[in-house]
């Protein structure tokens, strides 16, 4: 598990996918935190999640779980074989305790950062996947630009997300 970033498991029927995510905003530096606020769209999204989901213990980092199903899905089993998966006091103070000095690498902000969420290889001056070509000396600011663009919903209405409340514990 990788308490650094979020992941989305996603699982209907016999489509099953897990996907990691982005940075758990909590995590990152204080420089880490201006670079990633400075895409278009992600300082909203920040402000959203300190304003509505932080904790002051685990900042944005949580589970959200959604369950559809007929009138056969039985909620209180399914809530008490989740409760069995969750880490006992001790465990959790553990956890917190090898993890609390964990942080992104600093490789994956900046310059390098942005060649790798356009798809690119910063190893391999910065070809890859998202069609750019960085040489060593050059990079195309405009073809940056053109990328971030593309990439935000600027000037889109978000959705709001609903809250996601587990159901009461069976006495």
């Amino acid at each position: 598990t990788d308490p650094l970033k979020s992941h989305e498991w996603a699982h209907a029927g016999r489509t099953l996918s897990l996907k990691p995510g982005d940075w758990w905003w909590s995590v990152l530096e204080e420089e880490q935190l201006h670079f990633q606020v400075s895409y278009p769209g992600a300082k909203r999204e920040y402000e959203r999640a300190r304003r509505k989901k932080w904790d002051e213990t685990c900042g944005d980092r949580r589970q959200e779980l959604v369950f559809i199903g007929g009138p056969e899905m039985c909620e209180q089993q399914i809530a008490s074989l989740l409760d069995e998966c969750l880490l006992d006091d001790v465990e959790l103070a553990e956890y917190s305790e090898r993890t609390a000095a964990i942080r992104p690498p600093d490789s994956y902000f900046g310059i390098e950062g942005l060649l790798r969420q356009m798809g690119a290889d910063p190893a391999q001056g910065g070809e890859g996947s998202s069609g750019l070509n960085v040489g060593s000396d050059v990079l195309d600011v405009e073809a940056l630009g053109k990328v971030a663009i593309d990439q935000s919903a600027e000037g889109q209405p978000e959705p709001e997300p609903r809250e996601v409340v587990p159901p009461p514990k069976p006495p």
